[in-house]
C-alpha cells in the first residue's frame, strides 16, 4: 500500500511540474515540446521514484492511474540505456517480462503528448521502433549519442549563422544532412530532425542565455555528462564558442598602413556557401607531366540537400577522363585531399563527377553545382616543387614559368614556348618560359594562346597568408580569416575604384609613387567564391584605365578525423564511408591503409562494450604499407575474427576499433558501431549448445519467424519463440524474422560434437523442391539465394561454405530446369567432380555449334582478366552471334530494348507470341549488354539479380526461359572461371565472381 500511495503523490507532483513547464514553455515558444526527461527531480528523489516503480513492476502490472512516474521511469532507462532499449529495461526492471506490456508504455506516452504537449517521435525512426522511440525521444539525447552530436557541431560550426541557431528545424535539417558518416545509431537518431536542432541549437546556447527549448537543469545534466570525456568536451567548446562569436560586423580600417581599407558586410550567411571549384594538377613524371584532379568539398552541398551525403557515401563516384579501371570506392569522396588520375581530356563542359547507381536527382546536383575545370586552355604554375598549380584566371607574368595545356595545337608558337609531353589522350603541353620584359609581340603571342598578362596592377595576398596561392590570380582563405590585398601599379593614377561580388564597392585616392601599396582588408565574407574587381583611374580623360582582378574562396578548415586524410602519411579508407560492425565482420566493408610504400606499421583490432571497454583485444600483425583489401580481409580473418574468444565476444560488442600505428608517422584509428535496427539476431552458447536470442525492437507481436534446414533449403517452417525469444537446432539453418518490412536472416552453425559430426557437413548437395520451368520458379530460387547470402555468418568459413553450398544448389536448379534434360545431368555430374565438358553442349543447333562455340572458347581464356563491366561486355558480343532462335512461336530474331526510363521491353516479328501468350508488337535491337550482365548474375550469383534488374527482372527471365542457349553459354563461362581462376573467394558461391 506504500508503494501505491508514493506512486500516487509522485504523479501529483509531477503532473504539477509538467503543467507548469507547459505554460512558461508556450511563453516564449508556443507549441515547443517538452520532454518527460525534464522532470526537475533531483538525485535523491530520482532514485526514489525508479525504486517504487521497480517494487509496483514486481508486484503486478502497471497502473494507468498514475502513468506519470513510469513515463519519468522509461525515459531515464532510454537517457542511459546501452546497445538495445528492451534488454537494458527488462535487466533494471525485475518481473517486467511477467507483469510488463510494452505497448502500455506506448500508449501512456502518446497521452503524455497529447497533454502536455510532449515531444513525439517522427520519421522512419518513428515508424521503424514504434513503442521504444517515445521514451528515446523524450530521453532527448541518451548518453552515448552526445560524443556523435559533440562531433557533429564541431565540424559544422563554420557553417553556423545567428538566423541558423534560433531556427532549430533547419540546423536540425543541415545537420541530419551532414549525418552520414557517423554510427549507425546516431544516423536513426538524427532522422527525427526536429529533435536534433532543438537539442544542437540549446548546447550551442550554452550558459550565455537561458535556453526557451529546455529546462535549465535538463540542459545542464547534459551538458555535463557530454563534457565527462575530454574530447567531446573539446568539440562542445569550440562549437559554442564560435556561436557566441556569431554577431553583425560592419566595416573595419584596421590594416598594415594607413592607406588602406576594409571592405564587406553584414552577417555571415551559409546560403551563399557554394562547392569549391575542382582543382587540376600536374605531376612530374620520368615519362612527362601527369594531369591529376582533386575533387572539391562536397560537405556545402550537404546543407541544401538532406539525403546528398548518404548517396555520396554508399556509391562509387565515376571522374570524368579518369580510368573505369580499377574503379574508385564507394563513399570515397567524403575524404578530402582525393586525387585522380585523368587519362583522356574530357569535352570542355562535362560534369566531372557522377555517381554510379543512385537516383539521376543526385547526379544533376553534382552538374549543377560542381563546375568543370577542364576547358579548351588549362594555365599551371612552375615553381621548384614538382607539381604545378591551375592557373584559372589564365593570367601570366613576366618571368615566370607555365605549362599550357591545350586541346589543338597553335598555327604559332612563341620563342619562349615549347612542346612537352603530356601523359593524357587529347590534349597537348606546351612549357612556357616568360621573358622577364614583355615586348608587343609578346602580349599578341600571349593573347593568340588564350592567355591574359599582368603587368601594369598587381594584386597580391599579404597579412594573414592564404591556405593557397597560385601566384596569379586565384587565392582561398579559411572561414573566419580577413584577406589583406596589396595594390600596386607602375602607372599613374588618381582613383582606386574597388568592387567585391559586384557589389560592396569603394573609391580611394591613390597614393604616389614613391608610397607603400594600397592595402584593402576584406570583412565578413561568406563562405564560397568571391571576386575583387580594381581599376585604377588615370589623372587625364582620354587615358585608358587599368583594370585586375582577385577570384579567391573562402572555405572551412579540413577538420582531422581519426581516420586520417589523403595529405597525411597515415590514413584508413574504408568502403562504404561509414561501415557498421556487421559489415567489418561479413566482409561487405573494403578497408585499405595508405601510407609510405614499405613501413611496417602495427595493426591491432578491439572488441568493445556498451562503455567502449575492450572486451578483447589482438594484435592483428605488423604489416608493410600499403595494405590493400584482400591483404586486410585476410589478414582480419585469420588472425582475429575467427579466433574462438574473438567469436564468443562479437555478439556482446557494440563495436570494432581498428587501429593503425606507427612510431615515426602517428596513428589511424577506425571504429565500427554495430547498426541499430528494428530486428536483430544475437547468438551465444550454453551447455555446449549454440542459441540465438532475437532482439525485437519493432514494438508489435507481429514478428514471424521462419526456419530453412541446409538439407531443404528452400522449404521453411514455422518457429515458436521462447518466452526469451531464443531458438536452436542442432543441424543449423536459416532463421529469419519479419515484422511488415523489415527482415533478419542468420545462420545458425551446426552443432558439431564428434568428428562424425563434421564429416557429414557439406557430403551431398542440399535438396531443392522440384519445380517447372517457369519465370515464376527462377524468381522463386533468386529470392531464396538473396535470403540465404543476406544472411549473417558472423565470419565463421564452416557457415560460408554451407551457406555457399545451398546457394549453388539453387544455382544449379535454375540452370538444370532452363537448361534441359542434358544440361541438368551435366550439371549434377560436376558437382560430384566430373570434368568440365566440351563446348558443344552449350550450343542450341549444329549449325551454329561451331561458331558459337569458337567464341565462347575465345571468352573463356579472356576472363580471368577482366572486370566485370567488362565481362558483360564481352558476352554481350557473344550474344551477338546466337540470334536467339526459337523463342516463342513462330517468333525469329526476338529482342529486348530498354525505352523512357530504363523500362525493358521484348520486340521481335510483329505478331508473334511468346510462351507467356504475349502478342509482340514492333521491332528493335537487344540491349545486349544489359541483358548479358542479367544472364551471367543469374549464372554466377543469383542472390543479386532481382535486386540490380528492378522492374525490367521477369521481362528477362522470360527471355531466359525462352532462350536456354544464353544461359547454358553463361553457365559454362561461370564454371570455367570457377574452376580455373585464382581467386576463390569464401563469401562467393562461386570464385572469381564477386558482383555487388
Amino acid at each position: 500500500m506504500e508503494t501505491v500511495d508514493d506512486l500516487e503523490e509522485l504523479d501529483r507532483e509531477l503532473r504539477s511540474h509538467f503543467a507548469a513547464l507547459r505554460a512558461r514553455r508556450d511563453v516564449v515558444s508556443a507549441g515547443a515540446p517538452l520532454f518527460a526527461l525534464e522532470h526537475n527531480l533531483d538525485d535523491e528523489f530520482l532514485e526514489f521514484l525508479k525504486g517504487r516503480v521497480r517494487e509496483a513492476i514486481q508486484s503486478g502490472p502497471p497502473s494507468g492511474r498514475w502513468p506519470l512516474p513510469y513515463i519519468v521511469y522509461a525515459a531515464e532507462v532510454g537517457y542511459r540505456y546501452e546497445d538495445e532499449y528492451w534488454p537494458s529495461f527488462e535487466a533494471s526492471t525485475p518481473r517486467w517480462l511477467q507483469h510488463g506490456d510494452r505497448n502500455w508504455i506506448r500508449r501512456v506516452f502518446t497521452e503524455f503528448a497529447d497533454k502536455y504537449g510532449g515531444a513525439r517521435p517522427t520519421g522512419a525512426w518513428g515508424r521503424q521502433f514504434s513503442i521504444i522511440s517515445w521514451p528515446i525521444t523524450n530521453a532527448i539525447l541518451p548518453t552515448d549519442l552526445q560524443r556523435h552530436l559533440a562531433r557533429l557541431l564541431a565540424d559544422y560550426r563554420y557553417r553556423l549563422s545567428p538566423d541558423l541557431i534560433t531556427n532549430p528545424d533547419e540546423l536540425g535539417l543541415r545537420l541530419a544532412g551532414n549525418a552520414a558518416t557517423t554510427s549507425a545509431r546516431f544516423r536513426v537518431f538524427a532522422q527525427n530532425t526536429s529533435l536534433l536542432g532543438l537539442v544542437a541549437a540549446s548546447l550551442l546556447l550554452g550558459d550565455e542565455s537561458e535556453s526557451p527549448l529546455l529546462e535549465r537543469k535538463t540542459l545542464d545534466r547534459i551538458v555535463i555528462d557530454l563534457s565527462a570525456e575530454e574530447e567531446s568536451r573539446r568539440w562542445l567548446k569550440a562549437a559554442r564558442d564560435t556561436a557566441l562569436r556569431l554577431q553583425l560586423r560592419g566595416l573595419t580600417t584596421s590594416s598594415p598602413t594607413s592607406r588602406s581599407v576594409g571592405l564587406g558586410g553584414g552577417r555571415r550567411s551559409v546560403t551563399a556557401a557554394r562547392v569549391e571549384l575542382p582543382t587540376l594538377v600536374l605531376v612530374r613524371t620520368p615519362e612527362g607531366w601527369a594531369i591529376q584532379f582533386e575533387p572539391p568539398d562536397l560537405s556545402p552541398l550537404f546543407d541544401r540537400y538532406s539525403d546528398l551525403q548518404e548517396a555520396v557515401a554508399l556509391s562509387r563516384p565515376r571522374i570524368a577522363g579518369a580510368p573505369i579501371r580499377p574503379p574508385l570506392a564507394r563513399g570515397k569522396l567524403l575524404y578530402l585531399g582525393l586525387t585522380v588520375s585523368i587519362e583522356t581530356w574530357p569535352e570542355p563542359g562535362t560534369t566531372p563527377i557522377q555517381l554510379e547507381g543512385t537516383d539521376e536527382k543526385f547526379n544533376a546536383i553534382l552538374a549543377d553545382e560542381c563546375r568543370s575545370p577542364f576547358d579548351t586552355h588549362c594555365l599551371f604554375r612552375l615553381t621548384d616543387d614538382p607539381v604545378a598549380t591551375q592557373v584559372r584566371g589564365r593570367q601570366i607574368r613576366a618571368g615566370q614559368h607555365y605549362v599550357l595545356v591545350m586541346r589543338e595545337h597553335p598555327p604559332d608558337l612563341p620563342l619562349w614556348a615549347r612542346e612537352v609531353s603530356i601523359a593524357c589522350n587529347g590534349v597537348l603541353g606546351f612549357e612556357l618560359d616568360i621573358p622577364g620584359r614583355l615586348q608587343p609581340d609578346d602580349l599578341e603571342s600571349a593573347a593568340h594562346l588564350g592567355l591574359g598578362v599582368v603587368s601594369e596592377l598587381s594584386l597580391r595576398p599579404t597579412g594573414i597568408e592564404p591556405v593557397e596561392w597560385d601566384g596569379a590570380g586565384t587565392a582561398e582563405w579559411l572561414v573566419g580569416e580577413d584577406p589583406i590585398i596589396a595594390i600596386e601599379s607602375t602607372r599613374e593614377a588618381v582613383r582606386c575604384l574597388l568592387i567585391v561580388d559586384e557589389s560592396d564597392s569603394t573609391q580611394l585616392p591613390w597614393p604616389p609613387p614613391s608610397k607603400e601599396p594600397l592595402y584593402a582588408r576584406l570583412t565578413n565574407l561568406s563562405l564560397g567564391e568571391h571576386e575583387l574587381q580594381v581599376a585604377l583611374i588615370p589623372p587625364g580623360r582620354d587615358s585608358r584605365p587599368v583594370s585586375g582582378q582577385l577570384r579567391f574562396s573562402i572555405r572551412e578548415p579540413r577538420v582531422r578525423t581519426s581516420s586520417g586524410s589523403y595529405r597525411e602519411a597515415l590514413m584508413l579508407l574504408s568502403a562504404p564511408a561509414a561501415p557498421t560492425l556487421e559489415d567489418l565482420w561479413e566482409g561487405r566493408a573494403a578497408l585499405d591503409v595508405l601510407g609510405p610504400r614499405e613501413v611496417p606499421v602495427a595493426v591491432t583490432a578491439t572488441l568493445e562494450g556498451h562503455r567502449r571497454e575492450a572486451l578483447v583485444s589482438k594484435r592483428v600483425g605488423v604489416r608493410r604499407l600499403p595494405i590493400e583489401n584482400d591483404a586486410w580481409q585476410s589478414t582480419f580473418s585469420s588472425s582475429f575474427r575467427q579466433l574462438p574468444d574473438v567469436q564468443s565476444k562479437y555478439d556482446l560488442a557494440s563495436s570494432c576499433l581498428i587501429r593503425v600505428s606507427d612510431p615515426e608517422i602517428g596513428m589511424a584509428e577506425m571504429r565500427f558501431d554495430r547498426s541499430f535496427v528494428p530486428l536483430r539476431w544475437g547468438m551465444g552458447r550454453k551447455h555446449d549448445q549454440t542459441f540465438l536470442r532475437l532482439h525485437d525492437n519493432t514494438g508489435n507481436d507481429a514478428t514471424v519467424v521462419e526456419f530453412f534446414s541446409f538439407d531443404d533449403p528452400d522449404t521453411s517452417t514455422n518457429v515458436a519463440l521462447s518466452p526469451e525469444s531464443i531458438c536452436t537446432n542442432d543441424a543449423g539453418g536459416l532463421f529469419v524474422a519479419r515484422n511488415a518490412d523489415e527482415v533478419a536472416a542468420t545462420i545458425l552453425p551446426a552443432n558439431i560434437r564428434t568428428f562424425e559430426d563434421f564429416q557429414r557437413l557439406g557430403q551431398r548437395l542440399p535438396r531443392i523442391t522440384h519445380r517447372p520451368k517457369s519465370p515464376e520458379s527462377l524468381v522463386h530460387w533468386c529470392e531464396q539465394a538473396r535470403l540465404w547470402m543476406s544472411a549473417e555468418t558472423r565470419g565463421d568459413p564452416i557457415v560460408e561454405k554451407t551457406r555457399n553450398d545451398v546457394v549453388r544448389a539453387l544455382s544449379i536448379s535454375i540452370a538444370a530446369v532452363v537448361g534441359g534434360q542434358k544440361w541438368s545431368e551435366t550439371e549434377y555430374a560436376l558437382e560430384r567432380g566430373a570434368p568440365l565438358p566440351s563446348f558443344d553442349l552449350v550450343a542450341t543447333s549444329s549449325r551454329d555449334s561451331r561458331r558459337l562455340c569458337a567464341a565462347l572458347s575465345d571468352l573463356c581464356h579472356e576472363l580471368a582478366g577482366r572486370s566485370m563491366a567488362e565481362r558483360a561486355a564481352a558476352f554481350a558480343a557473344l550474344l551477338a552471334i546466337e540470334s536467339l532462335r526459337g523463342i516463342g512461336r513462330p517468333a525469329q530474331g526476338i529482342r529486348l530494348r530498354r525505352e523512357g526510363r530504363g523500362q525493358l521491353v521484348i520486340y521481335g516479328t510483329p505478331g508473334a507470341r511468346l510462351s507467356t501468350g504475349g502478342v509482340l508488337a514492333g521491332s528493335g535491337l537487344l540491349d545486349q549488354t544489359w541483358f548479358a550482365e542479367f544472364a551471367l548474375r543469374v549464372a554466377s550469383a543469383p542472390a543479386t539479380v532481382l535486386q540490380w534488374a528492378g522492374e525490367d527482372a521477369m521481362h528477362a527471365i522470360q527471355l531466359l526461359v525462352d532462350a536456354p542457349v544464353v544461359l547454358r553459354a553463361a553457365r559454362y563461362a561461370v564454371l570455367y572461371l570457377a574452376r580455373t581462376g585464382q581467386n576463390l573467394e569464401p563469401t562467393v558461391p562461386y570464385g572469381g565472381w564477386p558482383w555487388e
